[in-house]
């Protein structure tokens, strides 16, 4: 539980993207804090400064730097924002430094196996709590697929699309999957292409094909196709029930025996909507609706394992990590 001070300790590890619209979601916090913003690149700093300049929010002071050892020694609320390869060595550096109550890790976690076991130790000596940012959970357009479903079973749910970073983005299905099915999925296979592709982020890889996964009761079924549409369907199928999901048009249709049942529009939110209400709700009520580490480590090891297995199979034995974030 976050001690009761007058004001908040905050900071956002990594000014990426994704970093920044984090920075973004926190700097509308409405009451005393202190922002810490955090990453070597000079660039990526001043990126936020020029961010910073725009914002009217007098409750709140922003700290810039480049070196971890300069943060405070107690941080009420923590995001790390860095891409996967450093990770576990910046979590490593942070509770060296501080005591964290709170901490928000992004996705894929690490790229090796072994990290995330000794990360999940880090965790528990340190007594962090800790949850991954897979926020489809948290949309309300999924909330109510999974009331839809509520007296149905589901099957099957697949995706699919061309080129949209199944390695990069696949966990957050998975993610999706385990939620909308109350199960941790297993027996995770993969028929891609035996062919590496360079990811849009410099240094890193990414796949096209299938990767599937099963629970008890249901089996995921994720595809990524070179030629493929550039849009994500995402089709959910139950015993009696089914409902496709149009990310890029955002459009919902519920089925029931073939009956179309409802059909709407729906938006999406972005992450700069998302972070201040995670926090806020950790510090009202000491959980949100994100997965925990704990679940979330579940969900990555089997589908990091499948990734290093396929290329121990089509490029090296000796490869023990996949360079995907």
């Amino acid at each position: 539980m976050i001690e009761m001070r007058k004001i908040c300790n905050i900071a956002v590890i990594g000014l990426g993207n994704l970093g920044l619209r984090h920075l973004q979601s926190l700097s509308e916090y409405r009451k005393p804090a202190n922002i810490y913003i955090i990453d070597t690149s000079e660039t990526s700093l001043n990126s936020g400064r020029l961010f910073i300049n725009t914002i009217k929010n007098v409750n709140i002071k922003f700290l810039f730097s480049n070196n971890i050892n300069d943060l405070p020694n107690y941080l009420d609320f923590v995001v790390i924002s860095t891409n996967s390869d450093i990770r576990l060595h910046v979590i490593k550096k942070l509770l060296v430094k501080c005591k964290v109550t709170y901490l928000l890790l992004e996705k894929v976690l690490f790229q090796k196996p072994e990290e995330y076991y000794e990360c999940s130790e880090i965790l528990i000596k340190n007594n962090v709590n800790t949850y991954v940012n897979c926020p489809m959970r948290t949309y309300e357009v999924f909330k109510s697929i999974k009331i839809f479903f509520k007296n149905d079973l589901i099957r099957l749910m697949t995706i699919n699309g061309g080129e949209w970073g199944l390695a990069c983005n696949s966990i957050h299905y998975i993610d999706l999957f385990s939620y909308l099915v109350d199960e941790i999925p297993s027996n995770f296979t993969t028929y891609l292409d035996k062919q590496i592709y360079a990811s849009k982020r410099n240094n890193f890889i990414e796949f096209n094909g299938n990767i599937s996964a099963k629970t008890t009761s249901a089996k995921l079924d994720i595809n990524s196709c070179f030629l493929g549409l550039p849009n994500k369907m995402i089709s959910i199928i139950g015993t009696k029930k089914y409902c496709t999901y149009d990310e890029q048009n955002g459009s919902v249709q519920m089925y029931k025996e073939n009956n179309l049942i409802h059909n709407y529009k729906f938006s999406a939110p972005y992450q700069s909507a998302l972070t201040l209400s995670i926090f806020e709700s950790l510090l009202n009520t000491e959980k949100c609706e994100l997965i925990k580490f704990c679940d979330s480590v579940e969900l990555h090891l089997p589908f990091i394992n499948t990734l290093i297995e396929h290329m121990q199979n089509n490029i090296s034995k000796d490869i023990n990590s996949v360079k995907i974030t």
